[in-house]
């Protein structure tokens, strides 16, 4: 979902810059996700131009989890309306002239398309839905406004809900209007759910992605893999997770090989998921551990974990 709300609105699914850039932030909002134990190292380093050197830090979370605890404020929104919020204080910002207009004219298409589409996002209807307070919004707006960089980073508590991807483009949108992005100390930035997700997702294991994000329609880029390879390559985009599984539910696709995925336990509508995999004629999983996607196999494999094999590994 990160990947793809990214992909929607800047049209690359990697972080916006360095964990030097979120250190040099002026403001660090940290959405569905707690650092202190899945990202440490980055964690750390968010705390020290916290405590050091004037860094503001909010953290919108259901828990108010340790970095919730020496955040600048902390929000717990009802569960699954982090989208709303989001756009609720672009809306304002964009009313109250806070929005970039120079970098919009320079980087952003169908801008006025995008204010239409906040139209019903008013900070009273964020109020309702998702219980923050209108002063509270008005208080993360100000906050945005009078940053040197904004960096907004999300995890699992976004994506592993339906709805995921359109939360990240709602991110990724609220940036774009505030001139976050192409500048130090700044963007978007996905804390990923697993090691070496974002290195993967790098090196082109996506359904219709080359590595470095290059598309398999593209004619011209195709043709350098190809040649690199020595195999033709198919132009159509294969299926994501989610595609996948309306295959096999439509009867299209009979059979699955799953590697180091628990698809019955993280993903979203799970009574469907685990309807849908106990229909398949035929199920590979290979995993480290008998996981509970395993369950519905008829063949488990072994596989081996990252201290047994060699590699690179890019976590976020």
């Amino acid at each position: 979902p990160a990947t793809d709300g990214l992909f929607r609105t800047i049209g690359m699914g990697g972080d916006a810059g360095t964990i030097k850039d979120i250190a040099q932030s002026g403001l660090v909002i940290i959405v569905g996700c707690n650092p202190t134990e899945g990202h440490p190292v980055l964690a750390t380093r968010i705390k020290r131009a916290h405590k050091l050197h004037g860094q503001k830090l909010i953290v919108a979370d259901l828990r108010k989890t340790e970095m919730a605890e020496r955040s600048d404020v902390f929000i717990s929104p009802k569960q699954g309306t982090d989208q709303v919020w989001l756009m609720a204080v672009t809306k304002y910002m964009i009313d109250q002239g806070w929005h970039d207009q120079e970098f919009i004219n320079e980087n952003v298409n169908f801008f006025e398309d995008f204010k239409e589409s906040l139209e019903e996002y008013t900070l009273e209807y964020a109020e309702e839905v998702t219980g923050i307070s209108k002063d509270t919004l008005i208080q993360m707006a100000e906050m945005i406004r009078d940053a040197d960089g904004t960096c907004i980073l999300w995890g699992m508590g976004v994506t592993q809900n339906t709805g995921g991807s359109d939360t990240s483009a709602a991110i990724s949108n609220l940036l774009l209007a505030t001139g976050n992005y192409r500048r130090p100390g700044a963007g978007a930035y996905p804390l990923r759910g697993h090691n070496n997700v974002q290195g993967a997702c790098d090196m082109g294991t996506l359904p219709g992605w080359l590595p470095g994000y290059q598309h398999v329609t593209n004619e011209m880029e195709r043709a350098k893999f190809e040649t690199a390879y020595g195999v033709k390559i198919d132009s159509e985009p294969g299926l994501n997770n989610i595609e996948m599984l309306h295959a096999i539910d439509e009867g299209k696709m009979k059979a699955m090989y799953l590697v180091g995925e628990d698809m019955a336990l993280v993903d979203s509508n799970a009574n469907h998921v685990h309807e849908v995999l106990s229909s398949l004629d035929f199920f590979v999983v290979q995993d480290v551990f008998l996981s509970k996607t395993a369950q519905y196999a008829d063949v488990v494999l072994p596989a081996a974990p990252s201290l047994e094999k060699e590699g690179t590994f890019t976590n976020t």
